[in-house]
């Protein structure tokens, strides 16, 4: 990944023994606010730390927060807090949030969810938002089972030399003790450590005496977690817009929208490097239950919206709707053609139905040629919660999106993989390619891709997939006048 004004060296520097931070930095001055989407990406395994590696292997939820240079969380050598003990002995982050809600150096936390390592090795925080007088960071997350193990980073300088936010940072960070409770193998069942230690880092001269911690060659400890980070607005992009009228069709109905799909990607909106092949992938509409995802914000692609993102090959992609239409998430699916911008501006789908139980759609269609971008929405109701009926209209407007599965800044499908796989990110004026592929003229913002735009169809007229009354008037009459003519010609 690259962004906007990224200094093309990283940084690459050791805060403590076996701590590696890797930097890269931005243009973008740390005298306003901004925020960080972060990543945890486990590292603890049985390859990397054999020696009694627990089968049940886990974190607790991991706690980022972002305050000013007066406070910590933690720090080597000194002693642990009652919060930081309740952390690192049982997990629980109880007594940490409120320690943070409480503290006036303290502008935000987000607390994440337990994971275990045989199910799940990264997961995606909220944005946190930091300002010119709260730039550090630090975080937690116990190690379990263990006695009072952890690993995280402590007052990480979010801002550069140069006085600007870093564009994105990454932290390697090792296995902690946090000196409270005796032990030295994943057991949670041990005395209390009095007096009380000092936290300490877990090295190869620290590691327990049976070598806990220690890798394959028994010659070094390596780190069990990275926390990738990565800079945007202080107030989040919108995923996508959506505009809608008003129908008198009541909720329990099951009725069919016509959608169309109309291309705002060109050379006026989207100036720089604008290539002349630039068409979209077939794109795909599903409809489905609230409990299917076909891909969202700071998730991670699935093997068919990365073949989409990447290719523009849907077969992958259909594959998971199948086994989802199976499952009973997933309703009707609908695929449209492959459309070049220099040929066609406009496509119409054919209709798709939805019912009281599939009332939600989503799409994606491929920017190409491109490395992994695209465009889509998810999970948008086509229902009026307020009034419980259908909507006459909808109509969604889209933004480019980065697949984080393939690395790569200009309009080129020939790149290295993304290893390991990013979440999903949306492109704005912070988080654009260096070259400022996909931003406007004035360079400020990246305008949307395309809209789409569905409409209610009505059965009551007798005639399947001609709109109501009072709704796309021109189209209702055309449709009424080539439905007749057709049934006298050939009935």
């Amino acid at each position: 990944m690259k962004f906007l004004f990224a200094s093309i060296l990283a940084s690459i520097v050791v805060v403590e023994a076996n701590i590696v931070v890797n930097t890269v930095s931005s243009s973008f001055p740390a005298t306003s606010n901004a925020a960080y989407t972060c990543t945890f990406y486990n590292q603890w395994s049985g390859v990397n730390h054999p020696i009694e590696y627990p089968g049940n292997a886990h974190w607790s939820p991991p706690v980022i927060a972002a305050h000013g240079a007066g406070y910590a969380m933690w720090e080597a050598g000194e002693i642990a807090s009652a919060a930081v003990k309740l952390v690192a002995e049982t997990g629980s982050p109880a007594e940490l949030s409120v320690e943070l809600s409480g503290e006036s150096l303290v502008e935000g936390f987000v607390t994440g969810v337990p994971t275990f390592n045989s199910m799940t090795q990264t997961q995606t925080f909220d944005p946190l938002v930091v300002t010119p007088m709260a730039r550090y960071m630090s975080s937690i997350s116990m190690i379990a089972p263990s006695p009072d193990w952890f690993s995280g980073f402590s007052k990480f300088d979010t801002v550069d030399g140069d006085g600007n936010w870093f564009q994105e940072f990454t932290i390697a960070t090792g296995p902690w003790d946090a000196g409270t409770e005796d032990g030295d193998t994943y057991n949670t069942e041990n005395d209390a450590t009095s007096p009380q230690s000092t936290i300490m880092e877990f090295t190869t001269a620290t590691a327990p005496s049976n070598g806990v911690f220690l890798n394959a060659a028994q010659d070094a400890v390596l780190p069990v977690v990275s926390w990738t980070c990565r800079l945007g607005p202080a107030e989040p992009l919108p995923a996508f817009d959506v505009t809608t009228t008003d129908s008198s069709v009541a909720s329990t109905e099951t009725v069919n929208y016509e959608c169309q799909f109309i291309n705002n990607w060109s050379a006026v909106n989207h100036p720089i490097m604008y290539p002349s092949s630039a068409h979209w992938s077939p794109p795909i509409l599903a409809a489905h239950t609230n409990q299917y995802t076909m891909w969202e914000e700071s998730g991670m692609s699935s093997d068919g919206v990365q073949l989409v993102a990447e290719t523009g090959g849907t077969s992958t992609l259909q594959d998971e709707l199948s086994s989802a239409v199976i499952s009973g998430t997933v309703g009707t699916v609908v695929v449209g053609t492959s459309t070049f911008n220099s040929v066609t501006q406009v496509q119409f789908f054919d209709d798709i139905e939805m019912t009281p139980t599939f009332h939600y759609m989503s799409t994606i269609s491929m920017i190409a040629p491109s490395p992994d971008w695209f465009t889509g929405y998810y999970g948008v109701d086509f229902i009026n919660s307020a009034t419980e009926t259908w909507y006459d209209e909808v109509v969604i407007t889209t933004y480019a999106w980065d697949a984080g599965t393939e690395e790569g800044d200009t309009y080129s499908g020939a790149n290295d993989a993304t290893v390991p796989a990013e979440p999903i990110l949306r492109f704005g004026p912070m988080t654009v390619p260096s070259n400022g592929v996909l931003l406007n003229s004035d360079g400020d913002a990246v305008l949307p891709m395309a809209t789409w735009e569905c409409t209610l169809q009505d059965s009551s007229t007798g005639i399947p997939g001609c709109p109501p009354d009072g709704l796309a008037p021109i189209r209702r009459v055309i449709c009424l006048v080539v439905s007749v003519v057709s049934r006298i010609l050939f009935q």
